[in-house]
């Protein structure tokens, strides 16, 4: 399974508030126990999109799993349209999160939850 999470700071691997707009994707793949970055910087300062074309990104990383701590309604409709289930956390380190999802303690998201960022 890979399991991607919105990055805010790739050196302490603090989770990013934002899907569409984190610095980076970090993708665990629990087969081989590996972690892989993924630049989202094109979409920082992007007036509109930067949603659906971090979607995309994650998409052609090969994820089954999103940990982010908001999401909004065009990347989740892309994500789901894709199998990629979305989970939400409040956590703020990366490795805690994982932890959490790990020990089934963070919950599915059944509908976007941040909406009005463009």
């Amino acid at each position: 399974m890979r399991i991607a999470f919105a990055v805010f700071d790739n050196e302490k691997m603090i989770m990013d508030e934002s899907f569409g707009r984190s610095k980076f994707f970090f993708v665990y793949d629990t087969e081989r126990e590996t972690w892989e970055q993924y630049e989202n910087v094109q979409n920082l300062k992007a007036p509109q999109g930067a949603g659906l074309q971090a979607a995309q990104t994650v998409v052609n990383a090969n994820v089954d799993i999103i940990i982010s701590k908001n999401i909004g309604p065009k990347a989740f409709d892309l994500l789901r349209s894709q199998n990629i289930k979305i989970y939400s956390t409040d956590e703020k380190d990366v490795k805690l999160a994982l932890k959490l999802f790990l020990e089934g303690k963070l919950q599915e998201l059944k509908d976007p939850n941040q909406f009005g960022m463009g």
